[in-house]
């Protein structure tokens, strides 16, 4: 993954004057408020590099946002309605998985939220 940031860094430059699009997120409040050890470093990569935002108006990427859990594009906890519709993620028999109360959404396409487990309660 650091190979194609490091890609995608030089694509960026070219097409922002400024050579950067990316957000700063206080990492510390953002796991703290989240309650999480931490997140995943390729995407805190991702989120420096290119930012919250959309490609193609087709895929929005989200991003934490300390103090402001109701901002567009913030990442948040699962919302619990969209618990039944997971019945299969929730299988026992499929394996270990984050419970879906731990679960984040990252992003959505199309209407569709993207969970994603960034990490332990």
């Amino acid at each position: 993954m650091n190979d194609m940031l490091r890609q995608l860094r030089g694509v960026v430059s070219l097409l922002h004057e400024e050579g950067e699009a990316g957000d700063v997120v206080d990492w510390e409040a953002a796991v703290a408020e989240l309650g999480l050890a931490s997140f995943p470093a390729d995407y805190r990569g991702f989120v420096t590099l290119l930012g919250a935002g959309s490609l193609e108006d087709s895929l929005f990427v989200s991003i934490p946002r300390p103090g402001e859990p109701s901002a567009p594009l913030t990442v948040g906890r699962l919302p619990s309605d969209a618990y039944d519709s997971m019945n299969e993620w929730q299988d026992s028999s499929l394996g270990s998985r984050p419970a879906l109360v731990d679960m984040l959404v990252w992003g959505q396409q199309g209407g569709f939220k993207f969970p994603v487990g960034a990490g332990c309660r």
